[in-house]
């Protein structure tokens, strides 16, 4: 396509009328302004490039995510145009298509964790090859898919541990009972009592992992209705003091006031508890654990709790919320994933991360119920 200045000095305007010359010349400007203005009004990035893989022209969307100028971008490579995965593919992707001369798609996480969907055509403009390149924000569409799948995974869970319960339980608590029977019969003795002592232990933790199974299996009907997220967290407290008094581990607080959002108390105040649980058990002797709550901008309420453990190790922050892993001796692995699905019910996300200053925080977010009786997000 010929720009503006080009045909400007086009011999074919020479020899017209200079008014019509005039009139056709301010035509061809409106038209190009009109097209810049519809190319840049596209949501989603669309870079035009060479076949060496050179940047010829893109959109507002574009320029955006490169983070530059229309002037410092406008002649470099793709794959200079970032470190990153996202990058990196884009690049990938033009020698794909070039060596297979029809389109290519592909699928990259960029620096900030959104999901692109990406599409790379071939054309040609005036006898040179030219590359398409667009890009799709599918990150919400991918965080959709895997709450489906999670739906899946519980719903079959959910039937596994139907049938689980009934068949371990009552055997765990006729272990119990009979146990209970025969220590008065047992010579005591100090191996006596130590014996008595681990298989109490055994199937003490055998009914908790029952319990976390069926509170992270069973099907809710959850009513939700106004409360304030400040009487949750200060009940969660106090139901894990107890633990924490145990570990000597002091659980503290800070709360802004009238944290209005629409909840189901029990089981938020669940999930709330088994984060500070999990901040207490990752805490040695003396240390803290923070509860923090507060508003946040966009109609967003949050709650943090922060401890001033190890933290979590990087390779497991994308694992930190999966049903049965941890890193943690005698744990069930689903205490977070309780939590993970109980956030979910109310519409809000929760995060693994680790402190600037050192230990790991549970950052959990929530839509703000306003005056009005309307949640605002």
């Amino acid at each position: 396509m010929l720009q503006y200045n080009e045909l400007a000095k086009s011999p074919l305007l020479d020899r017209r009328d200079p008014d019509d010359r005039a009139r056709l010349l301010k035509a061809i400007e409106r038209k190009g302004i009109e097209w810049a203005l519809t190319f840049d009004a596209i949501e989603f990035p669309i870079f035009l490039a060479s076949s060496e893989g050179i940047v010829v022209r893109m959109n507002r969307a574009a320029r955006d995510l490169a983070g530059g100028t229309y002037a410092s971008i406008l002649g470099r490579n793709i794959a200079s145009l970032g470190d990153g995965e996202l990058w990196r593919s884009l690049d990938d992707l033009v020698h794909a298509v070039l060596d297979a001369r029809d389109s290519c798609t592909a699928r990259a996480i960029d620096d900030h964790a959104r999901h692109w969907d990406i599409t790379c055509n071939l054309c040609e403009a005036e006898g040179e090859e030219r590359l398409i390149l667009i890009l799709r924000d599918i990150t919400r569409i991918v965080a959709l898919q895997e709450s489906v799948q999670r739906g899946e995974q519980l719903a079959a869970l959910g039937e596994l541990v139907a049938g689980v319960a009934h068949e371990v339980r009552n055997p765990l608590f006729g272990m119990m009972v009979t146990l209970d029977a025969y220590e008065p019969l047992v010579k005591q003795s100090e191996d006596a009592e130590e014996m008595f002592s681990s298989l109490r232990l055994w199937i003490h933790r055998l009914n908790q992992l029952m319990e976390d199974l069926l509170q992270y299996g069973k099907s809710w009907q959850i009513e939700l209705v106004e409360g304030d997220l400040g009487d949750v967290i200060q009940q969660a407290i106090a139901q894990s003091q107890p633990e924490a008094s145990k570990a000597n581990v002091r659980v503290t607080k800070k709360l802004e006031p009238a944290l209005r959002m629409l909840m189901d108390g029990d089981r938020l105040t669940h999930a709330v508890q088994n984060a500070i649980m999990n901040g207490i058990q990752h805490s040695d002797p003396g240390m803290e654990v923070e509860v923090a709550a507060c508003r946040r901008d966009g109609g967003v309420i949050e709650c943090a709790v922060r401890d001033h453990g190890p933290g979590f190790p990087a390779t497991d922050l994308a694992k930190i919320f999966q049903p049965f892993f941890t890193r943690r001796r005698g744990g069930t692995g689903l205490g977070l994933s309780i939590a993970h699905r109980v956030i979910e019910e109310h519409g809000g996300t929760v995060a693994a991360e680790n402190a600037a200053g050192g230990g790991a925080v549970v950052r959990m977010r929530f839509p703000e119920y306003n005056t009005a009786g309307e949640a605002k997000a």
